[in-house]
């Protein structure tokens, strides 16, 4: 009894004046009240691990939770624009291709058939003074026939050996040094499939591009558009896409971007817009008791296919060239100012993406695809997205829970490179530099005539061969 009035006191002297007369029950729910309070106001490990990872867990559940609901609430929306013509009635043909929001996909059997896939990667290394990136693009090359299926590999048989070295020793921000550098990276996977499908000895069915089939945009890959050199690697690759174009129009090859992961929004912000007109020409729905645009912002495209599309369907193709949908309205106003021209060539094109499901653990692919604005007939459209899926979805199911393309999957694992390969290229510039200055130095001792005059090199520089990493990279122990 001593031990409880002890314990009792000791509480009560933590306690604020107006809390001293609680019960002892309450005075126990007060005081971890206030331990939830401080850990709110805290920075400490112990609020992370006590407040906010529980509330985080929280929170995606209950979010999945109305999610799950909204998608109820669609579903007579859902099977409403399913029917034949219904989707052409809310969306224009500049938006959306097909005229129904679901397709079914047959797996095409795969005779005759030669599919080539490029991916790329690069490693790259920053000192205090400059910087180097290596770089290694592959294609793999999938031949099928009535007896099986022969992989060969481009630029050369062993499907590793194709890398590039850039460098950047003038003094640069770290914006435009990385923009130089997803510039080079998609140069040399362009590069690569234009050179493939001009030398290759066979014909080429589908090109399979790792992510869009989009330059990247101009406006997001750098703040100093008008920085000349960037804009001259700017030019070369939009040069590299054009071509690209034009030979896949040429021979007839199916070019297609398939995107891993995306939180594009394009066709998400279409349905949201069209919902009050498709309510009122459905009738009654319970989506108008429900605040469904506010929750549609939780949802990407790929989130929201993933709920509508069963295994085996495609959505419908949409636009992703049109104004309001795309950034190539905007990019196009940058390159014709930045590269003195009016008559780009994205201008002839429109482009177009729509997401299927071939596996049921995962989520959707999105397939990317172009085409000429000369030929915009919507049944010719409609036929090219069907045999691409078709095409693709054997390529797809390979395993239930991974969609990529089987042959994208391996060039992407060919192309990657690791921290020993730039290791290497550190370990033999490191070798090289070493070997530099000792020949320096010897030209010095023998006073050649274009060292007299010289000044010794910087002694902190010297000790680290020139490779002085920035300091972030080496804080003091």
């Amino acid at each position: 009894m001593e031990e409880v009035e002890k314990s009792d006191q000791i509480h009560t002297q933590i306690l604020p004046d107006f809390a001293q007369n609680l019960s002892l029950t309450l005075k126990k729910k007060y005081e971890a009240y206030n331990q939830i309070d401080s850990l709110k106001s805290s920075q400490s490990l112990d609020r992370i691990f006590s407040y906010v990872i529980p509330e985080f867990a929280k929170d995606i559940v209950d979010l999945e939770a109305k999610k799950v609901n909204l998608m109820q609430s669609f579903h007579q929306m859902k099977n409403y624009l399913e029917l034949d013509s219904n989707l052409k009635k809310f969306f224009t043909a500049d938006e959306i291709l097909d005229n129904r929001l679901i397709y079914s996909v047959s797996k095409k059997k795969l005779t005759n058939f030669n599919v080539a896939a490029v991916d790329g990667s690069f490693v790259r290394k920053c000192y205090t003074n400059f910087e180097f990136s290596l770089f290694r693009a592959i294609s793999v090359i999938y031949s099928f026939s009535f007896t099986g299926v022969d992989i060969e590999y481009y630029p050369e048989d062993s499907g590793i050996q194709n890398y590039q070295l850039s460098r950047i020793l003038n003094n640069t921000t770290d914006q435009l040094a990385t923009s130089q550098v997803s510039i080079d990276r998609a140069f040399m996977e362009i590069t690569l499939v234009n050179d493939l499908i001009t030398k290759y000895k066979k014909n080429i069915n589908m090109v399979i591009l790792d992510g869009s089939i989009l330059t990247e945009p101009l406006n997001l890959l750098s703040n100093s558009p008008q920085n000349t050199d960037l804009m001259i690697k700017y030019s070369n690759l939009i040069k590299e896409y054009k071509k690209l174009y034009n030979l896949c129009d040429i021979r007839k090859i199916d070019l297609v971007g398939v995107v891993k992961d995306t939180r594009s929004s394009t066709f998400r912000k279409l349905l949201t817009r069209r919902v009050p007109q498709i309510l009122s020409k459905m009738g009654g729905s319970s989506l108008t008791q429900i605040d469904y645009r506010k929750l549609m912002q939780y949802f990407s495209d790929l989130d929201l296919f993933h709920r509508f599309l069963e295994v085996g369907d495609r959505s419908c193709a949409f636009s992703i060239s049109s104004s309001g949908n795309s950034w190539i309205p905007r990019q196009l106003e940058i390159l014709n100012s930045e590269l003195n021209t009016k008559n780009h060539f994205l201008n002839d094109y429109k482009f177009y993406a729509c997401y299927m499901k071939p596996v049921p653990y995962d989520f959707p692919i999105r397939i990317e695809f172009h085409q000429n604005k000369n030929n915009l007939n919507p049944i010719y459209l409609q036929t090219k997205i069907q045999r691409i899926c078709e095409h693709l979805y054997p390529l797809c199911s390979k395993f239930e829970d991974f969609a990529i393309p089987i042959p994208q999957i391996e060039a992407h694992m060919r192309a990657k490179l690791s921290i020993n390969d730039l290791n290497m290229v550190i370990q033999l510039l490191n070798r090289h530099i070493g070997e530099e200055l000792r020949n320096y130095s010897k030209k010095m001792i023998f006073s050649e005539p274009d060292t007299q005059n010289s000044s010794k090199f910087d002694e902190f520089l010297v000790k680290n061969n020139f490779l002085v990493p920035k300091r972030r990279e080496r804080m003091p122990l």
